[in-house]
Parts: C-alpha cells; structure tokens; sequence
C-alpha cells in the first residue's frame, strides 16, 4: 500500500518494510530498503541490505543490475572507486554481452580522476575511460551511441601531440595509469 501511494519517507514505511522483511526476507524488499536507507544518508545499512538482496536473488540479470546499484553506491555515496569499479566488473562477468557495466566503469574513472595525477594533467584517466567505453560498444552494440557520446567528450581532454612528444612518447603507445585504476591504456591525443 506504501508502495503504490509513493509514502516511502514516512518513517511507519521503513518500521513496516524491516518488519515484513524479517519474516519474509526476499531480494526485492532487501533492495527496497537499501535504496531507503540511501535516501536517509545511512550508508553502511544500505550496503548491508544491498549485500543481502545479492545473496537472495537468483536470477543473473537481477543479481547483474544489483550489481550495478551497488557500483553506484559505491561510487557515488562511499568514493570508494576501487571497490565501485569491482561491482561493475562483477556484473559483467554475469552477463558478458551487456555493455552497461563497461560504461559505468568509464564513469567511475572519470568520477574518481581527482585522485589521479600523471605528466599528462591526468589526461590518462580519460584514456582508461575510452578503453571502458569501446569494450561496452564491441560487446554490446546498443552502447555504441552513448559509448560514442562519451569518447568523444573524452577526446577533449586528450593532450596535443606536442605535449606527448615532449615526453618522448607518441600516440599509439602503451602507458600504465599510476593512480587506483592501475591499468594499461593506449596514448591518444587531440
């Protein structure tokens, strides 16, 4: 009845939706409750019901897309961009043709590139994001346009093949992101 009159903030909701899921716990009603406790700023409840609707549900495309919320808590409520960057990988894994997860990764790169720096002005991060993004279009081809949208955004940010060539670099070439995302990424410039 809550549910349909759109009365989640009122605190009987949350006494009667923990109640209900006590004696009826189920991956709907565990995610129902983590999303509560996220709009009450409680993040460390929300991530445990977020926890418990992954172990309840048994469908793949439901655990992938909990996945995903759990990337997005991570990410956007904790800053935790390590571990939001393993929920997302995780929900690949479940369901390999699905680029959603791939894009989300690029995201969270590029929500976490104030903790990155490089000789580049950080221009690296938004290469490890393109990387994401191209994997979420080659495995899915319904990302291609946003995937598109978003390197393309990217590419300004890219810096001028002088600036590279200073460096003795080159486009083309590999070069290690040295921040959190700690991975290989190709060298592109404007």
């Amino acid at each position: 009845m809550f549910n349909k009159r759109a009365c989640i903030d009122a605190s009987v909701y949350l006494e009667a939706a923990e109640n209900l899921y006590k004696f009826e716990p189920d991956a709907e009603a565990a995610t129902r409750l983590a999303q509560i406790y996220i709009a009450k700023g409680l993040f460390g409840k929300a991530t445990s019901y977020f926890n418990e609707a992954f172990e309840l549900e048994s469908d793949n495309v439901k655990k992938s897309i909990l996945l995903l919320e759990l990337s997005d808590h991570y990410s956007i409520n904790l800053k935790n961009y390590p571990q939001a960057r393993t929920y997302a990988q995780r929900a690949a894994s479940l369901r390999p043709n699905w680029g959603r997860p791939w894009i989300v990764i690029g995201d969270i790169y590029l929500s976490g590139s104030a903790t990155c720096s490089d000789e580049f002005n950080g221009a690296s991060v938004y290469w490890a994001a393109t990387d994401k993004y191209q994997k979420a279009q080659t495995v899915d081809a319904a990302m291609t346009e946003e995937a598109n949208h978003k390197i393309a955004m990217n590419s300004k940010y890219y810096p001028k093949p002088e600036a590279i060539l200073a460096l003795g670099m080159k486009a083309g070439d590999t070069y290690k992101v040295k921040c959190w995302i700690n991975e290989t990424t190709t060298i592109r410039v404007k």
